[in-house]
């Protein structure tokens, strides 16, 4: 029987993307392993971490052996702000903590100085095949003053938007853009949003 965890969005590149996704930050050591296998096991092939949580290597460890081939796994992953000095250097450094041949999504985690170029590193990513770009909590404002300095249309905008924060005037934005939205609500409480197609 089908259900959320089984459903996708295609973006605006042309991929696929579950609607329904398991966050990773706060998950750590053996038990956080066990945690992604069980998420796997039952059915999630969405997995969300970035940078900052500092678990790579668990990722990458319960994926390569959960037994599922690896293209059914859609890993998103970020770059915070403090790795937007050297973006190339970063990816790379994901891709071999990760050690899974691929990134299914990576975004910019925030607005910061040197997003542009960045994200014009990502671009060069996305060309050479290794990862699909997308930005992470940006807003209407944001994005109106950095859309236009890129080349790519961001596939995805995760942003938080739940009860305690509301910013929904960003969602229809980013429609109107071609782009899809994810929205992570709960987040500190260790649920996770679904994304919104257009």
């Amino acid at each position: 029987m089908e259900n959320d965890m089984m459903k996708f969005v295609k973006l605006n590149n042309g991929i696929s993307m579950p609607l329904v996704g398991y966050g990773t930050w706060n998950v750590r050591g053996q038990a956080g392993k066990r945690a992604i296998l069980e998420t796997l096991e039952l059915g999630y092939r969405l997995i969300d971490r970035a940078q900052m949580y500092g678990n790579e290597d668990i990722i990458g460890q319960a994926v390569r052996g959960c037994g599922l081939p690896n293209q059914e796994i859609f890993l998103t992953t970020k770059l915070y702000p403090t790795q937007f000095d050297g973006p190339a250097a970063a990816i790379n450094e994901a891709m071999e903590k990760l050690d899974i041949g691929y990134i299914g999504m990576m975004l910019l985690h925030h607005p910061g100085t040197g997003n542009v170029e960045a994200y014009h590193a990502m671009e060069q990513a996305v060309a050479d095949g290794k990862i699909h770009s997308g930005l992470s909590n940006w807003y209407v404002e944001e994005l109106e003053e950095f859309l236009p300095q890129v080349n790519i249309i961001p596939a995805l905008v995760q942003n938080e938007i739940h009860p305690y924060y509301q910013e929904n005037d960003v969602i229809p934005y980013i429609q109107s853009l071609g782009c899809s939205t994810r929205l992570v609500s709960f987040w500190r409480q260790g649920a996770y949003g679904r994304a919104v197609g257009r």
